[in-house]
């Protein structure tokens, strides 16, 4: 007779298959997790994974920069690589460190977006290099024929290639604060962003492309962080003189971790 959703004197109202459902709560308390000693195997799992929230969080706030070109679910996908990396480090149990800079290879070729790759819309070999000290990194493509190259939305007509290098540091745990924290606070979450001109979608001759992405020239990387190189394409509608972003087609990657 009464629809309700949320907690009540330790019932719990919730809707399930379509219908209103109260139950009694039941398990431990909270204040018992947290202090019986039959539950430290609990505790040392709920500090685990609040590093690896925040290790997820610090991830993917470097992509603020182009928050629209990733979906939905890519935080859960990140999510599930700092799981695999915490559980493949050494050391106590609830203080296990996430060490991205040991395990880099596991964010490589990630796609921002499962449902729109950047493979699916750039469709042809590039190169990628980076400098010694990790400050610059360089794509290029020896010869962009477009009309081949690139899967294009109809009302496409001009693109531009960006590249995004964000610095990401390990996640370790603090005994004195009692809690997680970037390795390297003073290079974690910066973030660079480039992109080309303005490129017809129906080109006639193959042209060759490069962009280049840097750091400050000061930059001094530790080695405990990583640097994402990240490709990515948005298409743009020519009207009158003005160009408008398309919300179709625009694909990123990560294509190196270094």
């Amino acid at each position: 007779m009464i629809k309700l959703i949320g907690k009540m004197d330790g019932i719990s109202f919730y809707k399930r298959a379509g219908k209103y459902v109260a139950r009694k709560a039941s398990g431990p308390s909270k204040a018992r997790i947290m202090n019986d000693p039959k539950f430290a195997r609990t505790r040392e799992n709920l500090t685990e994974f609040a590093g690896m929230a925040k290790a997820t969080a610090a991830f993917v706030r470097v992509f603020h920069p182009v928050k629209d070109m990733h979906s939905g679910e890519f935080r859960g996908r990140v999510s599930k690589v700092m799981r695999r990396i915490a559980k493949q480090s050494t050391g106590v149990r609830g203080q296990r460190s996430i060490l991205i800079s040991k395990h880099r290879e596991l964010m490589q070729n990630m796609e921002l977006n499962a449902d729109q790759t950047f493979s699916s819309v750039v469709n042809i070999p590039f190169t990628t290099i980076q400098n010694s000290g990790r400050t610059k990194a360089t794509f290029s493509i020896s010869a962009l024929h477009m009309n081949m190259a690139i899967n294009a939305p109809s009302k496409a007509t001009h693109f531009k290639l960006v590249q995004l290098m964000g610095v990401v540091s390990d996640v370790i745990y603090n005994e004195d604060l009692n809690t997680y924290m970037a390795a390297a606070a003073l290079n974690n979450l910066f973030s660079e962003l480039s992109s080309t001109d303005y490129i017809p979608v129906r080109g006639s001759e193959p042209a060759p492309l490069m962009l280049e992405t840097m750091f400050d020239r000061d930059t001094i990387l530790s080695d405990n962080v990583s640097v994402l190189q990240c490709v990515g394409i948005i298409f743009f509608e020519e009207i009158g003189t003005a160009y408008y972003p398309l919300n179709f087609g625009k694909a990123m990657k990560i294509v190196n971790v270094f």
